[in-house]
């Protein structure tokens, strides 16, 4: 399923204000979306991999995480790992530029964006579409982890109403934990 935004509800539990331009918007709005291009959250499909994996290899770089083999194999087997779950793709201008996982446990995981496509609303966009699934799928809460390095996504989390539950280590890395009920 590919959805284009403007959208004014993702979950019914979720307040989301679109990123797209509405009859109303300013020009400065249509500014930003012509920068922007045409924003599509869709399911996965096989012919992501390769972008996928080029993601993955820019985001483990930028962040020089430790991880420790095969930490990342659920994204060698995606329509496996995630049959129960969900996996989204988002793409601007027929590129992918972002992915996001939920696990039937109900955990969020590997989101990520490209960099040049950082700051945009994207990891937003992935992050409301992630949780409007949890919804359809019955959940009552999901949860995640975040390198404690990562403001920007913490910061992000806490914008959406997550709660943070636990600092620790995972993998090595300092990680911090959060929780929200749907």
């Amino acid at each position: 399923m590919q959805m284009a935004y403007p959208i004014e509800r993702i979950c019914p539990t979720i307040a989301f204000r679109p990123i797209a331009p509405t009859a109303r918007s300013s020009l400065w709005s249509l500014r930003l979306m012509q920068a922007l291009g045409v924003m599509f959250i869709r399911d996965y499909q096989p012919s992501d991999q390769k972008a996928i994996d080029a993601i993955q290899v820019e985001s483990q770089v930028d962040l020089d995480a430790a991880t420790p083999p095969g930490y990342f194999d659920d994204l060698s087997d995606i329509r496996s790992a995630f049959c129960k779950g969900k996996f989204i793709i988002v793409e601007i201008d027929n590129e992918v530029a972002g992915f996001g996982g939920l696990l039937p446990s109900g955990e969020i995981v590997r989101m990520r964006v490209a960099i040049r496509h950082r700051r945009k609303g994207l990891a937003r966009a992935i992050l409301s579409q992630l949780l409007c699934s949890a919804c359809d799928l019955g959940m009552k809460s999901v949860h995640l982890h975040t390198l404690q390095e990562q403001v920007s996504a913490q910061v992000l989390y806490t914008n959406f109403g997550f709660i943070e539950t636990s600092r620790g280590e995972l993998h090595g890395n300092k990680v911090v934990s959060y929780e929200l009920t749907l």
